[in-house]
């Protein structure tokens, strides 16, 4: 059997949740080299959108693009805001050139009449390697993406709980009557779309193989454990971001002709140091007492966090006390973030 040689590209789709964008970048794509690969994440294009009177009618794997109550008219015309992207496409070019049966591109996909077993398992073997590195490439991807926007719902797994939408009902015990029918409180997601600003400076780093912070990630992860009422998780994640943020703001301000014992010793001293001493030497007299307003809850914070790791006491904790500490180091960052 005659045989010829192709590149090929490995493609794949996945979801992309909470992701909601601006109208300027509709259609686009970020071009990256991710462990040696030449990657390409695109949004999809107009041509995609679901129809507004078609909204009700498809199921959620079918709508690829969408746009509802997010509309404005201007001179009797209504014109999107926003759209919500339901999945994202990744391809990869696959540098090696395969060698193939003639006529195979004329033929639907696993030809399997023209493929030997050996050839199949093959295919299957780059397939199964391709999409580990897409979904490592695509994870990258979203942390940069929420982390330019600002924001720690994009790509999030969806969790639904046991709750079925039915209010609680008070009924007569013998008749089944109702005679209450309690408040429901839904609660809706903050509407936070990436703009093309945010979309370009994703493009930048991402040719620039920049990863988000690690105290970046370890925030939005406490803010994903806070939205699913997981308080411990939540205390654990930021104590992580805060401290992350604070030894490496400490150690990237030190004189670069500091000895490197010196560097270890700060790098490795109490995060009560950091609190206490360590950070506010680097910080003019204004910031310096902003951080002074913040030590108390900064404090709290490693003291609940010690109270989980070293005794797993969960008892005490709170939504409340996880907003004020979720408010604290939002607060560090844009004190640390301004210098």
């Amino acid at each position: 059997m005659e045989s010829e040689n192709i590149s090929i590209l490995s493609w794949n789709r996945f979801r992309s949740r909470f992701l909601y964008i601006a109208p300027e970048i509709v259609g686009k794509s970020h071009e990256f080299t991710y462990d040696g690969h030449l990657v390409t994440i695109s949004l999809p294009s107009l041509d995609k959108l679901t129809p507004r009177e078609d909204l009700t009618k498809l199921e959620d794997h079918e709508q690829v693009l969408l746009c509802y109550n997010s509309w404005k008219e201007e001179n009797g015309v209504e014109n999107p805001i926003a759209y919500w992207v339901g999945y994202v496409n990744v391809t990869i070019n696959i540098s090696d050139v395969i060698n193939v049966p003639s006529g195979i591109l004329n033929h639907p996909p696993n030809a399997y009449d023209l493929l030997s077993e050996e050839r199949q398992n093959n295919f299957n073997e780059i397939a199964g390697y391709q999409v580990k590195i897409a979904e490592r490439a695509f994870e990258y991807w979203l942390k940069v993406i929420r982390w330019q926007s600002d924001n720690s719902l994009i790509g999030r797994p969806e969790v639904r709980g046991f709750e079925s939408g039915w209010s609680t009902y008070l009924i007569e015990k013998d008749t089944r009557k109702r005679i209450w029918i309690g408040i429901e409180t839904i609660v809706v997601e903050k509407e936070k779309f990436v703009t093309i600003q945010d979309w370009n400076n994703t493009s930048k780093l991402l040719k620039q193989g920049v990863h988000s912070p690690i105290y970046v990630d370890y925030y939005f992860d406490a803010l994903e454990h806070f939205r699913l009422e997981d308080w411990g998780r939540c205390v654990i994640d930021l104590a992580v971001s805060c401290e992350a943020l604070m030894r490496g703001f400490v150690v990237s301000n030190l004189p670069s002709d500091q000895s490197k014992s010196i560097v270890n010793y700060i790098d490795q001293a109490n995060i009560h140091n950091y609190i206490d001493k360590f950070v506010s030497d680097f910080l003019d007299p204004v910031k310096k007492k902003s951080f002074d307003n913040l030590k108390k809850d900064l404090k709290d914070l490693f003291t609940a966090r010690n109270a989980i790791a070293h005794g797993g006491k969960l008892n005490s904790l709170s939504s409340k006390d996880c907003q004020r500490f979720i408010k604290v180091i939002r607060n560090l960052i844009d004190l640390i973030l301004q210098l």
